[in-house]
């Protein structure tokens, strides 16, 4: 089971890395990741996956901050999705998930629900949005004291491991 993940994080409190965070040594851990696993955010989409998929994460692409989602989509996650050929690639956030849609001329989702429901399909991968794993983006999904996290993940999960729906061929039509 091959996964493909888009996290929009933000580094702690800032919403962007300091010269003096990126000048200090990589913890080794976060290096082989590519992402900080200690994280609360990490943590709970480790749970998230662990739960829906019965699987751990392989590979991670992060993007930070903002402003460059679209570039780093362009540049860097679409041709990475042509090559790895994932069936799901999942976007945190819809920020993130609108990168994707703005660097293929479409147009943005509006809300997290509409983003959720608007998925794109490139060749046979599949970007998912979902909202983002730390506890304001559940908390700000959940609002109202429904747990649409959990069905929204059971939903995508449902469709995942739906028979007839095959993985991808790799170099797909992504061009």
């Amino acid at each position: 089971m091959r996964f493909c993940f888009t996290i929009h994080e933000i580094c702690q409190q800032h919403r962007f890395a300091s010269e003096d965070f990126l000048n200090e040594p990589l913890c080794e851990v976060t290096r082989q990741c590519g992402r900080t696993p200690s994280r609360e955010t990490n943590k709970r989409l480790d749970t998230l996956v662990k739960k829906y998929f019965g699987s751990a994460i392989c590979e991670t692409f992060v993007m930070i901050p903002t402003k460059y989602l679209v570039l780093a989509a362009k540049e860097f996650a679409l041709p990475q999705i042509e090559i790895v050929a994932p069936r799901l690639v999942i976007a945190l956030e819809l920020d993130g998930f609108n990168g994707f849609r703005r660097a293929l001329n479409m147009d943005p989702s509006r809300t997290i629900a509409s983003g959720i429901e608007d998925r794109i399909t490139l060749g046979g991968s599949t970007i998912w949005c979902q909202a983002h794993t730390s506890p304001l983006g559940q908390n700000m999904r959940n609002r109202g004291g429904i747990d649409r996290v959990a069905q929204d993940w059971q939903k995508m999960a449902d469709w995942f491991n739906a028979p007839g729906v095959k993985p991808p061929e790799p170099n797909s039509q992504l061009g």
